[in-house]
């Protein structure tokens, strides 16, 4: 389902997504009720907003250490991110855990 989703982005609509459902042999009734439910929802709102929050507006997003990195890019962008990423870990001084866990604070917290 993924793939056809992904191939055909410009046609995501219900009945769209229902062809595509059945071309891949999912059980119907039980898809229709599935993507009736709304038990799910509230968690994809929220994941909406936060992505909103914090600059996503598209698909692919990275995050490094608090950095983001938009786009469909090439393999030496992703690199010479990490690599700051690594020295300014390195260079904090502090062991690995405590440093991850106050930049993932500090992103949380908009600094």
């Amino acid at each position: 389902m993924h793939q056809l989703m992904f191939a055909n982005q410009a046609s995501l609509g219900g009945e769209s997504l229902n062809e595509y459902a059945q071309s891949i042999g999912l059980d119907m009734p039980r898809y229709g009720t599935c993507v009736q439910s709304e038990e799910f929802l509230d968690r994809v709102r929220s994941d909406i907003e936060l992505g909103r929050q914090i600059g996503v507006d598209g698909t692919p997003a990275f995050f490094i250490n608090g950095r983001m990195i938009a786009g469909a890019r090439p393999k030496d962008d992703f690199l010479e991110v990490i690599d700051v990423a690594e020295r300014e870990a390195k260079q904090s001084g502090e062991p690995p855990m405590e440093y991850y866990e106050r930049l993932s604070q500090d992103s949380c917290n908009g600094d």
